[in-house]
């Protein structure tokens, strides 16, 4: 009999440490999903409005104060491929400003290295700056 009152006590000594085995992976599942989320709200501020006109003018929208990131339609560009819209989004960037292209939903995300450019600059001078890099970007088209 002391056989099986040990096997019999071994055997709910593991199921008890599978109870709290299941309740610590499920309790690291939801902590890890509340990081995930709570990171994703704090660094994933939504981009401010821009647009860009057929002469390849990039314009952020005044009406709001000056974001780090703007996003803009490609869809009346001619794009017909991410490879073709990338590559050209890529020779457009420089040490002020990077490109992310969407093709599936025709967006481009724009993001001003405001580290690089002088401290004083606003609105208008990032407006400025796409205005100055326009007819290079209407001569890569």
């Amino acid at each position: 009999m002391r056989i099986n009152q040990y096997s019999l006590q071994k055997s709910k000594g593991f199921g008890n440490a599978f109870k709290k085995f299941k309740i610590l992976f499920f309790l690291l599942a939801v902590f890890t999903f509340a990081a995930q989320e709570t990171k994703a709200q704090a660094g994933g501020k939504k981009a401010a409005p821009a647009t860009i006109s057929k002469d390849m003018l990039i314009t952020l929208d005044a009406s709001a104060p000056l974001a780090t990131q703007y996003v803009f339609d490609i869809s009346g560009l001619g794009f017909t491929n991410q490879e073709e819209a990338t590559s050209f989004f890529n020779r457009y960037r420089d040490n002020l400003v990077a490109f992310t292209v969407d093709y599936p939903s025709k967006k481009v995300t724009v993001e001003l290295h405001t580290k690089y450019a002088p401290a004083s600059w606003s609105l208008a001078e990032w407006n400025g700056h796409f205005k100055k890099k326009a007819s290079n970007y209407q001569a890569i088209k």
